[in-house]
């Protein structure tokens, strides 16, 4: 969310989203990325680039030049997917709508994980929407703090179960009647 806000918050991120299954740009390419930069960083002394910078300076152009990317449309499709989350406007919950629906969450969860983690996304999800709903005016930054915060003091979010067996209200019943 952090670099929703500001993809220059931290390249090890923003490195570590690219390798994600769940936004599908080969590992050819991150390293090429990763390399571009180091190349353009080794002798600088002052200002140094960051991955971010070498994500803009991808165009349209550069695919019809040849190019060592295997897919530098996919690269350039994910910093269009997140240059669009940052100008979102509106409240926190369009916002992670826009999110989910940019790069798939629930449906990279259905095909490759499991329930308990659509229960942790949902848990996350429903506690953003109800602080959202007790601060209307809730923005970005704010949230990000909100989360430092829970992280920095150890505040646990509760997980909610969606998925209640009969089984599980027999075995109480039968539990408490003893």
């Amino acid at each position: 969310m952090a670099l929703i806000e500001n993809p220059y918050h931290n390249d090890g991120i923003l490195l570590d989203i690219l390798r994600s299954q769940m936004i599908e740009i080969e590992n050819k390419d991150i390293i090429l990325l990763a390399r571009n930069l180091y190349k353009s960083n080794y002798s600088k002394s002052g200002f140094k680039l960051q991955i971010w910078d070498i994500l803009t300076e991808l165009n349209a152009d550069s695919l019809t030049v040849p190019n060592p990317y295997q897919d530098i449309q996919k690269l350039i499709d994910f910093r269009e997917s997140l240059c669009a989350l940052q100008s979102q406007t509106g409240s926190i919950s369009n916002l992670f709508h826009s999110l989910m629906n940019q790069f798939g969450f629930v449906e990279y969860i259905e095909s490759h994980g499991e329930f308990s983690d659509l229960e942790d996304v949902f848990t996350l999800f429903h506690t953003i929407k109800s602080w959202n709903e007790n601060n209307p005016q809730l923005l970005l930054p704010n949230l990000l703090n909100k989360c430092e915060l829970h992280k920095k003091y150890n505040i646990i979010i509760p997980r909610q179960i969606l998925k209640k067996t009969v089984s599980n209200i027999e075995i109480l019943t039968a539990h408490g009647s003893k």
